[in-house]
Order: structure tokens, then sequence, then C-alpha cells
């Protein structure tokens, strides 16, 4: 009796640990897909790729569409898109794109800069929108008003520009006054949609279909 009474209260005592480790984090699951995964710790998004840690200490140790496995402290979890999210993607009237991958696995999708036709390809490893100045030239982007910095390509360092754009969309998902980088030359050759644009809507992947949604 007394060996079986010590392995309950050690059972309560880790599962206590495992609980209170997690519970002094606040966490929402916003956006999945394959090694991936958007979170948002104490009301800070983060994007986290499996195998790397939030500032907060979240080690991401796999992802897929259904769901995230974390750790904290040497204890793991699974996380699920919240139920808000979940419910917003059911609902008719909210505002949804769903774009299939492509033979090389990436998402390529139609979509307007500044009420101008361009193509994009989804990059959720990007942390801004990328084009390069001939497209930034087709669109009437004054970038060279912007901040100059470096940018560092396949090709080595080249002069980029920090940019606002006045408006993104994709399908009827608009966003408006967008950070961009516009890098001189032909580099990146596709516009790349990165989190500037992607961190202010909702994504997920499921079945492989990329799916872009209002947050409103």
């Amino acid at each position: 009796m007394k060996l079986s009474v010590s392995i309950i209260v050690t059972a309560v005592l880790l599962l206590g640990g495992i609980n209170q480790a997690f519970a002094e984090l606040d966490m929402v699951v916003k956006g999945l897909f394959k090694n991936g995964a958007i979170i948002v710790v104490n009301g800070k998004q983060r994007l986290v790729k499996k195998g790397k840690s939030t500032p907060e200490g979240i080690l991401l140790v796999d992802a897929n569409s259904q769901f995230a496995l974390v750790e904290i402290d040497g204890k793991q979890k699974k996380l699920y898109l919240s139920k808000q999210i979940a419910s917003e993607f059911s609902q008719a009237e909210k505002k949804e794109v769903r774009i299939n991958s492509g033979s090389n696995g990436h998402y390529y999708t139609r979509g307007y800069i500044n009420g101008k036709a361009v193509e994009f390809v989804v990059d959720t490893g990007a942390s801004t929108i990328a084009l390069n100045s001939d497209v930034a030239n087709y669109l009437g982007v004054r970038y060279e008003l912007g901040r100059r910095l470096n940018v560092e390509t396949a090709s080595g360092i080249v002069p980029g520009f920090k940019v606002n754009l006045l408006s993104v969309a994709i399908g009827d998902i608009k966003v408006e006054n967008v950070e961009a980088i516009v890098t001189e030359g032909g580099f990146p050759s596709d516009i790349l949609l990165g989190n500037t644009f992607l961190s202010r809507i909702d994504y997920a992947v499921e079945s492989g279909v990329l799916i872009l949604q209002t947050k409103y």
C-alpha cells in the first residue's frame, strides 16, 4: 500500500511540474505547417522552425498541419491550432484564400501590390516581403527613398532598401502599409511573400493546401 501511494504521489508531482512549466507561459498557436509553427507567446508572435527555440525557451520538437510538439525545461506537450482560429476557418463570411502547392512544393499565387498585378511565392521563412528593383520600378515604388541596407544573397551582399508598400492583396485578403525590402538587380527573381504580410493574417497548411484567412 505504501509503495502504491508513493508511486501515485510521484506521478502527481511530475504531472504538476509539467503543468507548471507550461502554465507560466501563455501560448496560442496561430499557424501550423511542416517543420514550423507560428506561436504567440505572452502576446508576442514567434515564427519557430523545427529544432529551434523561441526567446522564451520553447523548443519546437516537431510540427505538421495538425499539431506542434514543443518542449520546455525537458517537458513536452502537443499544441493545436487555437479553437478561435479553427472556428474562424469554418465561417463562410471570413475572407479566405486556398493555394495548392506547386510541383516543387512551393506555393505560388497571383496577387496585387499597390493595385498592380504580380506573382508571389509564399515564403513562411522570410521575415519580410522581398522584391527586386525591376519589379519595384514596375510598381512605381520609389525604393531609393527608403532606408538603405545591405542584403545577403546567394551571390553575395547587394544593396537593399526598406520600404512600405501601400497595399498587398491576395484574392479578397488585403493588407495595407506593408514593410518590404527591395534589392537592386534581378534578385530575388520571384516576389517573396514573407511575414510582414503573413503575420497580419492567419494561415495553416491542410493536406498540402495553404489556407490564408483574415484575422477579423
